[in-house]
C-alpha cells in the first residue's frame, strides 16, 4: 500500500487527474443495470476509468482508501443477489438491460442466464478497484476521522465512521496533491448524497462539508458517470487550464 505523499507524488509527476472513489461506488457498477439512477452509464464509466488509467499515460489515478476492499467485499453478496434477482425478472423487457449486455460485449439477442451477467459486472468492478491505489492508513487521517465520530459531525452525524475515514484519506491527499501542483484536478465520487451532497441529491457538498472540499481542492460528483465524464472532458486529463 502507497503512503499518501507517495500517491501525491505520483500524481503530480504525472498529467492526470486524482480519481477517489467510495465502497458504494465500486458496488454501484454491479447493480448498476437494476437500479435507474446508474443504468449503463455506471457501467461505462467504470470501463472508461478503467481504460483511462492503464493508458501508456495515464489520464487518471484512482485511488481507494485503505477499508474499501473489506467494505466492498463485505458488500458484494448483498449487491450480486439484488442484481441476480431483479435481472431474471428484467430480461424480456427492461432496455438499459440490452444496453449494459452491449457495453459487456454479451449477447443482445437470447441473454445469457442472469448470473453470467452479475459475473461479468463483478469482473468489471474487480478492475476497477484493481487499477486503484489503495493507500496506506495514514494515523492523522485516522484520528480525524475519530473525532468527527466523537463529535456527530458529518460524514459522521449518524454515529458511523466508515465514511469519514474514507473522507478523510481524500482530503489529506488532495491537500498534498495541491501543495505540489495547485492547478491539478482531484475528485472524490460517493452515490451517499444523504452523506455528502447539498439537499441529498446535487453536485455540491453539503453545507457541512463544503469549506473543507473546498479547501482542500477536493470536487464532489455524486456518481462515477457524471465525475469521468467532467474529468476527460478536461483538455490534458488532470491539470485545469
Amino acid at each position: 500500500m502507497p503512503s499518501l505523499r507517495e500517491v501525491a507524488d505520483q500524481v503530480c509527476r504525472g498529467r492526470a487527474a486524482l480519481l477517489c472513489l467510495d465502497t458504494c461506488t465500486l458496488l454501484d457498477v454491479v447493480t448498476a443495470p437494476v437500479r435507474a439512477s446508474l443504468g449503463a452509464d455506471a457501467v461505462s464509466a467504470a470501463s472508461a476509468v478503467v481504460e483511462a488509467a492503464t493508458r501508456a499515460v495515464p489520464a487518471l489515478v484512482p485511488v481507494a482508501s485503505p477499508f474499501v476492499p473489506a467494505e466492498r467485499a463485505a458488500g458484494l453478496p448483498k449487491r450480486e443477489k439484488e442484481a441476480a434477482d431483479k435481472l431474471r425478472a428484467w430480461f424480456a423487457s427492461t432496455s438499459t438491460v440490452s444496453d449494459v449486455l452491449e457495453v459487456l460485449t454479451l449477447p443482445r439477442v437470447e441473454p445469457p442466464a442472469a448470473a453470467v451477467v452479475v459475473q461479468a459486472l463483478v469482473s468489471l468492478a474487480d478492475r476497477l478497484l484493481g487499477v486503484c491505489e489503495v493507500l496506506e492508513p495514514d494515523a492523522d487521517a485516522q484520528m480525524r476521522s475519530l473525532h468527527r465520530l466523537q463529535l456527530g459531525t458529518r460524514p459522521c452525524h449518524e454515529f458511523r465512521v466508515s465514511d469519514a475515514l474514507h473522507l478523510e484519506h481524500y482530503l489529506a491527499l488532495a491537500r498534498l496533491v495541491h501543495a505540489g501542483d495547485p492547478n491539478r484536478r482531484c475528485v472524490f465520487v460517493s452515490g451517499n448524497t444523504s452523506d455528502f451532497a447539498e439537499n441529498g441529491s446535487s453536485t455540491r457538498p453539503h453545507p457541512d462539508l463544503v469549506n473543507e472540499f473546498n479547501s482542500a481542492g477536493l470536487e464532489y460528483f455524486p456518481s462515477l458517470s457524471s465525475a469521468i465524464g467532467s474529468l476527460l472532458r478536461t483538455a490534458d486529463g488532470g491539470a485545469t487550464t
